[in-house]
């Protein structure tokens, strides 16, 4: 197996984990403070970290990515991105301390003003460590890079916990959230010797810009783009409905979310590297896309089907309005994974700006879709709904779109999804059999027989569709783990 594939493999796999336990403790946390806190408090946490989101769109302005294209033309180009990075970061964090007032706009309680100003220092300290990020994917470094996380993961959900065993309320969340910012750039400075010298060069600078903006642009709009539902419930039913649909969206956001994630991290540099050879170019891609729909149909289906037993069992009862929500957008985050590795695919053949123009084309029907919903409803299964039929025309699009300029045919696209589709439904058959059957047995019991029914189902399924596929896929993940490659040194780009 080549090494390239190796440490794609392995990188994904340490991704995926890494960044998956992350979000899985990001969702220990939230289950404590849903438990603890009135669905009005766990919403101003909700709208407090809406608004920070949006000012985090703002973030390097597509530095990192330029550097991780452009890192091997010149040394200075790493100095260059630190201080560029540091800059746009201080800026985040004065933006995000003047414009909290204006949050009030949304909220009649003043806490949610004063929570996004503790939580300002947030956009400084993560500036700290960009430009080591960038340097580590782009030496494929993905293990360290995501132990650095995890553990910053855990420490965060330690200090929430410690804050709200001595009641500290919604506070607890910024005070996790900051101290896992710290743990998260000092370890990226403690595990890359690289160091910046402080030398700043125009040209760099410029160099960076050029193919940075039409990155931040896309970062600029999608954060912005895909929170539109929540603004929209913030704006109409308020603070107590945001707090349901958050609830709603944490599982599938933190399984499926964290793959689509995971997956963009990687195969970008990946892709960089490969970018000059044609075939081997569009193969690695069809075959990212095609493993990335067979990973997560299953879990946006299976998710839908058992919501109605892990939703109450993660957060409590007083939550039960929110299972329809997550059916619904555990398959509206199912359709949005399918295209998403064909944005990194366009940013690394130089073409960045394509994703933009694509953002721009997509608000065009969702931002007055949502909204419109929102209003006329008032309800957050009809919002769901919107975002639902709105990712179902996204995912078309760009794949027509991937499909005209990289030179894909339609065929391949539909040869490489259709047998996750049918094992998909199969397993949806036959969870629902086992739900009707078992539907007098323990909780647990009917939960742990759909899991079980549903992987074994969609395995088999999948085996007697797309064996071939099967096989390659469970080979080369045996090959990864046998021929680990031996770690390059990481360094400063060559001058």
């Amino acid at each position: 197996m080549s090494t390239i594939g190796s440490r794609t493999v392995m990188g994904l796999t340490w991704a995926y984990f890494a960044y998956g336990g992350d979000k899985a403790l990001s969702l220990v946390t939230i289950a404590v403070l849903a438990r603890v806190l009135v669905p009005e408090d766990f919403g101003i946490i909700a709208a407090g970290t809406l608004f920070i989101g949006f000012v985090d769109a703002l973030r390097d302005v597509g530095i990192k990515d330029a550097l991780t294209y452009k890192g091997d033309e010149k040394a200075s180009l790493a100095d260059t991105a630190f201080i560029l990075s540091a800059a746009i970061g201080l800026s985040q964090m004065v933006a995000a301390l003047l414009l909290a007032p204006f949050a009030q706009t949304f909220s009649d309680d003043p806490r949610l003003s004063d929570l996004i100003m503790v939580m300002a220092p947030i956009f400084l300290i993560n500036s700290m460590a960009s430009t080591h990020d960038a340097l580590l994917h782009r030496q494929l470094k993905f293990r360290v890079c995501y132990s650095v996380d995890f553990m910053a993961a855990t420490v965060r959900t330690g200090v929430v916990i410690l804050c709200v065993l001595a009641d500290f309320g919604i506070w607890s969340f910024p005070a996790g959230m900051l101290t896992s910012a710290v743990v998260r750039a000092a370890g990226r400075w403690a595990v890359l010797p690289w160091r910046p010298s402080w030398r700043f060069d125009a040209d760099d600078a410029r160099l960076l810009m050029r193919f940075g903006l039409h990155v931040w642009a896309a970062s600029l709009i999608a954060p912005i783009l895909f929170r539109m539902d929540q603004l929209s419930i913030l704006s109409f039913p308020g603070e107590a409905m945001l707090a349901v649909y958050v609830v709603a969206l944490r599982l599938p956001d933190v399984i499926l979310g964290s793959l689509g994630v995971v997956v963009s991290r990687i195969m970008f540099p990946v892709f960089v590297r490969i970018r000059e050879d044609g075939n081997e170019f569009k193969d690695h891609l069809l075959a990212t896309a095609r493993r990335m729909v067979m990973a997560s149909a299953p879990i946006g289906v299976g998710l839908a089907l058992v919501a109605p037993i892990v939703l109450p069992l993660a957060f409590g009862d007083k939550w039960g309005p929110a299972i329809p929500v997550m059916q619904i957008l555990a398959l509206a985050l199912t359709l949005d994974t399918i295209p998403w590795a064909f944005g990194d695919a366009f940013k690394a053949v130089g073409r960045p700006g394509l994703a933009t123009l694509l953002l721009i084309v997509e608000a065009c029907y969702m931002v007055p879709a949502i909204w419109s919903v929102t209003y006329l409803f008032q309800d957050v299964t009809a919002t769901a709904a919107v975002v639902l039929a709105c990712s179902a025309v996204t995912a078309v699009l760009r794949i027509a779109v991937a499909c005209s300029t990289l030179d894909i045919k339609v065929r391949q696209v539909w040869v490489a999804f259709q047998g996750t589709a049918l094992a998909a439904g199969f397993m949806a058959v036959c969870v629902l059999g086992w739900q009707h059957m078992a539907g007098s047995l323990p909780v647990p019991v009917v939960l742990a027989g759909s899991v079980t029914v549903g992987a074994v189902a969609y395995i088999l399924s999948i085996w007697l569709v797309d064996r071939h596929e099967a096989r390659h896929i469970i080979q080369t993940i045996l090959s990864a783990w046998q021929r680990t490659p031996r770690p390059d040194p990481i360094r400063e780009p060559a001058p």
